[in-house]
């Protein structure tokens, strides 16, 4: 996309999907569509980092950035777009933390991070004041979730996929409170003991345990759980 034909663009475009192409040139260029209210640019071979001209898409509702091959760390300013309600950023290669800027993107519905190679904590500060958040993935990064015992968090999620993060708990008391929890993905996090007893309030249709430390299965687990249609737990 010529610089011209952004000029001819940029006071009108709302959405711009380039999804499942080949582009791999400098893509800067975007943060020039200032009233972009959705930016999807998933599944193409873009590379390096995150541009910061996204900066100016002060009204975009959602960035869609997965599968790419962006690396470099994940920028402080994106927890200033304060309209975002999706980032999707899985599927690359960016490293480094989590910034705790994320945290005040209080609109925000989908947090997906999921295939990088992120390290350090998933802490309260990310979470806490995320109250509509509804989908969060964070798998297959090298995170250590750290959420104290009596946190109670502010959402109510549909989705959690932390796989490959460490946990290394009993099951997270917090659990307790996602009364609207359909999928739950806890493979390989170094969870041990007993599922509890209050899983059965839950309505999860798919459940992951697999690779953990689970030292017994309720025999009546389809019982506690009769919505169950995927569980996996070796």
């Amino acid at each position: 996309m010529t610089n011209g034909s952004l000029e001819r663009l940029k006071d009108n475009l709302q959405v711009l999907d380039l999804s499942y192409n080949e582009f791999h040139d400098d893509f800067s260029c975007l943060g020039n569509l200032k009233n972009l209210v959705i930016l999807n640019l998933a599944s193409n071979s873009l590379s390096g980092p995150i541009p910061q001209s996204f900066e100016n898409l002060t009204i975009l509702r959602e960035l869609i950035l997965k599968d790419n091959q962006l690396n470099e760390t994940i920028p402080v300013f994106l927890g200033q777009l304060s309209t975002l309600r999706v980032l999707d950023l899985s599927g690359n290669h960016l490293d480094g933390t989590i910034p705790d800027s994320l945290g005040k993107l209080l609109k925000l519905h989908v947090l997906d991070l999921s295939h990088n190679s992120l390290e350090g904590t998933l802490d309260e500060i990310h979470l806490r004041n995320l109250s509509n958040l509804q989908d969060l993935r964070m798998g297959f990064n090298e995170l250590a979730v750290k959420l104290g015992p009596n946190w109670l968090p502010p959402f109510q999620l549909a989705s959690l996929e932390l796989q490959s993060c460490t946990i290394e708990t009993p099951f997270p008391q917090w659990l307790q409170t996602q009364t609207k929890l359909i999928k739950l993905d806890l493979s390989e996090t170094g969870i041990f003991g007993p599922i509890p007893k209050w899983f059965q309030q839950m309505g999860l249709i798919e459940f992951h345990l697999s690779s953990n430390r689970i030292s017994a299965l309720p025999e009546n687990l389809h019982d506690m759980m009769p919505k169950l249609s995927g569980l996996s737990t070796s």
